[in-house]
């Protein structure tokens, strides 16, 4: 970092609490506290979100994190992103703005500068919690595992930061698993799941030929190739649902992805496991699209992502539950 976290430009006007007028905690603790911090690379691929862009990059910064590597890379942002990058380039490690081919490739291109023991990428209408990356560091320190996926906690929330819904790391065993291939641990969100860099360069990053799924086919592969996963019992990232996030605005594409990745997974099992386990890939596309209707949605959209819910899994009609969920979908505004 070029200057001290503290001395971060002033909150927007209106602007209280995390991240605009309160510091992790800490602080004193890390000035007092002479360990080695491992370097922790953060990547925010960025385009045209300029209503978020600042608090997502403030609750990177006001961290007060001693060894911390930001790199921002925006695809040629239009509408004032530039600006609010501009703003806190003294305290960006790398930046640029030009047109690029997508978040994938966005994200591999901070990647290739990255330099940190941890590293992961946080979206631009993403934010991490209070206290996120000291609380992440002491798990590192104390695993001494650097072939290692660390999964913390997260949190859903709106556009104006409210809490809508909490995610915890929790470990499945194997036979309850969604797929055998899954890693062990359920819960959080990919902001809140931070590989170490050797974890990372040993499956090769991401496939670029994924625009969806990356983040799911990056855990998969990192759990195949033997890097362990270790939780941290904390609250990491947030994840902000509104109606202009990639995966709403192209729910049809985030489906399609979705259903590839995991009916391809199941297609490597024997015939008898597949039994097995295709009533959960079912049950996990069922939920993603029901997980894709929108209050905003027309009735008619409502209705479209409703019946590819149940085409993906039919039993659902026989649970009074599930026609109660369906029903209320359809008609909450």
């Amino acid at each position: 970092m070029k200057k001290n976290n503290n001395k971060l430009p002033e909150p927007s006007k209106g602007k209280t609490g995390w991240p605009w007028n309160e510091s992790s905690h800490q602080i004193s603790e890390l000035i007092l506290n002479s360990k080695r911090w491992p370097k922790i690379s953060i990547i925010t691929p960025s385009y045209n979100q300029v209503q978020y862009l600042e608090e997502t990059i403030r609750s990177v910064l006001i961290q007060n994190y001693p060894n911390l590597e930001y790199i921002i890379i925006d695809g040629g942002s239009t509408d004032g992103s530039v600006e609010i990058i501009k703003k806190y380039e003294p305290w960006v490690s790398y930046w640029v703005s030009e047109p690029d081919e997508g978040q994938t490739y966005a994200i591999k291109k901070g990647m290739d500068r990255a330099t940190g023991d941890l590293v992961n990428w946080l979206n631009s209408d993403d934010i991490l919690l209070p206290g996120a990356l000291i609380a992440l560091s002491n798990v590192y320190l104390s695993s001494h595992n650097k072939d290692a996926v660390y999964c913390g906690h997260s949190k859903r929330i709106d556009e104006h930061g409210n809490i809508l819904s909490i995610s915890k790391v929790h470990y499945v065993n194997k036979l309850d698993r969604v797929l055998p291939q899954a890693p062990p641990f359920a819960g959080g969100i990919q902001a809140s799941r931070f590989l170490t860099s050797e974890a990372w360069e040993k499956v090769g990053g991401l496939r670029l030929d994924l625009n969806y799924t990356m983040d799911s086919d990056l855990v998969y592969r990192c759990y195949a190739e033997g890097s362990e996963f270790i939780p941290v019992d904390y609250f990491i990232a947030a994840y902000r649902y509104h109606e202009l996030t990639k995966t709403q605005q192209g729910w049809r594409e985030s489906t399609r992805y979705k259903h590839d990745f995991y009916w391809n997974k199941l297609s490597e099992l024997k015939k008898t496991d597949q039994k097995l386990y295709r009533p959960r890939v079912r049950r996990s596309m069922y939920g993603f699209y029901l997980r894709s209707v929108s209050p905003r949605d027309s009735f008619i959209e409502k209705i479209k992502k409703l019946s590819l819910a149940i085409w993906q899994n039919p039993i659902s009609l026989l649970s009074i539950r599930e026609i109660k969920r369906l029903f209320l979908l359809l008609v909450k505004s």
